[in-house]
């Protein structure tokens, strides 16, 4: 379940299972303003509900997947063009989910944006979103 909501970017499907204390953290670019720590089950249903990186065409994904009983990590590499502009992005990424007793207790996100954040912060302002 967790593999088929990140590949998908359906993250959704993954809000019941957060648990109400959920350590949250994202780690991009510096430059990035969605990168930092969050706590609590609505600040992650809040970056995810809000995110503006929806403009992919093309995707092209690879995934591992690593897991035991209490930590869930996917590896992904993810390929596809802006459809705004036509740009090739590559992003590589890592998510790391700790659970415990069937909920998701800490979030970390791990992922290397840089080559597209020029071009995100400029759909961001289109979208009216700051940048």
């Amino acid at each position: 379940m967790i593999r088929s909501a990140v590949e998908s970017k359906r993250f959704r499907r993954l809000f019941h299972y957060l648990a109400d204390d959920v350590e949250f953290n994202v780690m991009l670019v510096a430059s990035a303003p969605s990168s930092g720590e969050r706590r609590g089950k609505q600040a992650v249903i809040d970056y995810f509900t809000n995110a503006e990186d929806k403009p992919a065409s093309n995707p092209r994904r690879s995934t591992d997947l690593i897991s035991s009983d209490e930590r869930v990590i996917v590896v992904g590499d993810h390929s596809f063009r802006l459809e705004q502009t036509g740009m090739p992005v590559r992003n590589e990424y890592a998510f790391v989910f700790d659970v415990r007793d069937g909920l998701i207790t800490r979030l970390l996100i791990h992922q290397d944006l840089s080559g597209s954040m020029g071009t995100r912060a400029g759909i961001a302002r289109a979208n009216g979103h700051g940048g």
